[in-house]
C-alpha cells in the first residue's frame, strides 16, 4: 500500500516540471536582474507552489543577480497588479513578477513581469506538469 502511495505521489504533475530554469529565464530581457516573485490573487497551495517553482527556476538559471519572494508584502487577493508593483517599489529589485493560477481541466499559471515603474515587460503561461516553452519558441 505504501509503495502504491509513493508511486502516485511521484507521478503527480508539478510546477517544477513546468517552470524549468532555462525556459523560465528566457522571459527575462537581460541577465543579472534582481527579481521579486509574488503570488497574486486568492491564496492557494497551487499559486504558492507555482510562485516558488518560478523563483527556484530563476535562481537555478544563474541569469539573475538574486531572486526574492513576496511573503513580506501585504498582498490582498483583490489587489490589482499595479498595487502589487507599487508595494514592491521600495525593494532592491529590477523586476516584479506576479503569478496567478487558474484551475480547470488543465491548471494554468500566468506570470506577468513588470518593471519597478509598472511597465509590463513580459508574460508567460504554463500548464501544470508540462514544460514551459522558451520565449520566442
Amino acid at each position: 500500500m505504501l509503495v502504491s502511495a509513493l508511486v502516485v505521489l511521484a507521478a503527480a504533475p508539478s510546477w517544477e516540471a513546468t517552470f524549468t530554469p532555462e525556459a523560465t529565464a528566457s522571459y527575462l530581457d537581460r541577465p543579472n536582474l534582481a527579481v521579486v516573485v509574488v503570488a497574486g490573487g486568492p491564496s492557494s497551495p497551487s499559486t504558492q507552489a507555482a510562485a516558488m517553482a518560478i523563483a527556484q527556476a530563476l535562481r537555478t538559471s544563474q541569469r539573475t543577480r538574486f531572486v526574492m519572494t513576496g511573503e513580506g508584502l501585504s498582498v490582498q487577493p483583490s489587489d490589482p497588479d499595479a498595487r502589487i508593483v507599487q508595494q514592491s517599489a521600495a525593494l532592491p529589485v529590477d523586476l516584479v513578477l506576479i503569478v496567478r493560477t487558474f484551475p480547470g481541466p488543465t491548471e494554468t499559471a500566468v506570470a506577468l513581469l513588470y518593471s519597478k515603474e509598472g511597465n509590463a515587460v513580459a508574460s508567460m503561461a504554463g500548464t501544470l506538469g508540462q514544460p514551459l516553452a522558451s520565449r520566442g519558441a
